[in-house]
């Protein structure tokens, strides 16, 4: 039996971070070992499911693609999640959201979990993230750690994000202040060749057993980024995902939300007609 549907990003969103709890090594560390939940747009639902918490998902990403250009967000954004044997740690106040990751990945180990969304995918599996950070933050902080102890990287990404070939856009992208122009944040590129990536496809597998197919992206009026896909499995598995979309239907996007202009050390071609209407 076969089953069609298209998924917004905010839906695809939900039921990425909804399979993320039911990985064997996710359930494996929430016993015994650590959990660190980086920032990002598709990590804050993870969060949610993952600790069952309610939160303002918009105020979780760091870096963002927001109001047609790449920002940062404001500082007082919602801090890194840091998870210990299932405990969540409380942050400490008297020091940055980097330096507290520093410390926490201080004693990360090959059973230890790094949580984090992509910017881009391929279908080779290599990931990207674009870095606007000088010392590339929070993933360029991890990155060295999971390399050397083989820690696991998990990556919820949806679809949307797929593109040609990670590496070649790796490649060609000149770095942070090398363009002459830039509308919004100029951006370096990490690529990231082993990590576990759950997209759409992954995550029906996992909750449901189905196989999945990606046939088409995009649409209007609210749909845009949306990707269309068809499912094949049993009728009871068919039963599985009917119930399992229906509840992630009408899942919220996340409303934009980044640093006012005239607070950005970065000036980028946006600026003389954002300063203009500095709150959007």
């Amino acid at each position: 039996m076969e089953m069609l549907f298209s998924l917004t990003p905010a839906e695809s969103k939900r039921l990425i971070a909804k399979a993320i709890p039911e990985l064997s090594e996710v359930k494996s560390s929430m016993r015994n070992h650590k959990i660190l939940i980086s920032s990002g747009s598709t990590t804050s639902y993870v969060a949610e499911e993952l600790l069952h918490i309610k939160m303002e998902k918009w105020k979780y990403p760091c870096g963002t693609i927001t109001f047609g250009r790449q920002c940062q967000t404001p500082d007082d954004r919602i801090r890194s999640f840091l998870i210990d044997k299932g405990n969540m740690q409380t942050p400490d106040e008297t020091i940055t959201d980097y330096e507290e990751l520093a410390l926490f990945l201080k004693d990360f180990s090959y059973n230890d979990i790094y949580i984090k969304g992509a910017n881009a995918i391929d279908y080779e599996g290599f990931a990207g993230f674009l870095l606007a950070h000088p010392s590339g933050g929070n993933v360029g902080l991890a990155i060295s750690v999971i390399a050397a102890q083989g820690s696991h990287f998990i990556i919820p990404v949806g679809l949307e994000k797929m593109i040609k070939s990670v590496v070649e856009a790796s490649r060609c992208n000149p770095g942070i202040h090398k363009n002459k122009y830039n509308f919004g944040r100029g951006c370096g590129y990490l690529v990231v060749p082993n990590a576990t990536i759950v997209t759409e496809i992954e995550a029906l597998t996992i909750l449901t057993g189905v196989q999945t197919h990606h046939l088409a992206s995009g649409g209007i009026g609210g749909s845009e980024g949306s990707v269309t896909l068809l499912v094949s499995g049993s009728e009871q598995q068919m039963d599985e995902v009917h119930q399992l979309i229906r509840s992630i239907k009408g899942e919220k996007p996340l409303q934009g939300w980044k640093k006012t202009c005239s607070k950005c050390q970065f000036k980028c071609s946006y600026l003389d007609q954002s300063l203009a209407r500095d709150n959007q």
